[in-house]
């Protein structure tokens, strides 16, 4: 799916992610948190925003 349709998700409160990531990100109030594959959280913008990712179609909701 497109950035679009996964950030749709995260406003009703789900998790994202790309098939290649063993984390995802989600939302918390108005901030994209990321979940890495270790079990640290921190807020998107905490580690620069990487504008690639919004272009990529194959984002996918994750469990």
């Amino acid at each position: 799916m497109k950035f679009g349709e996964a950030l749709e998700i995260m406003r009703n409160g789900g998790k994202i992610k790309v098939p290649e990531w063993n984390g995802y990100w989600f939302k918390n109030g108005a901030d994209i948190w990321v979940h890495t594959y270790d079990g640290k959280e921190f807020v998107q913008t905490d580690m620069g925003w990487n504008n690639a990712y919004i272009w990529r179609t194959d984002w996918e909701k994750a469990n």
